[in-house]
């Protein structure tokens, strides 16, 4: 049962994840309208920091 549970919530998580990189990449893809420069470095930063989350969490 608890196995269930701790993929359950790994599959939120994951899910959580997706929308929240979704929402980003959308963001981005409006902003590199206004400015090409730079939009590269802050997605893969954001890259990088849902990755840390999403290992943090599923380490817990």
């Amino acid at each position: 049962m608890k196995h269930l549970a701790s993929r359950l919530r790994s599959i939120i998580v994951v899910s959580v994840v997706a929308c929240i990189a979704r929402a980003i990449g959308r963001r981005i893809s409006d902003q590199s309208v206004k400015n090409n420069h730079g939009q590269a470095t802050s997605l893969s930063q954001t890259l990088d920091s849902l990755t840390a989350k999403r290992g943090a969490t599923a380490k817990h």
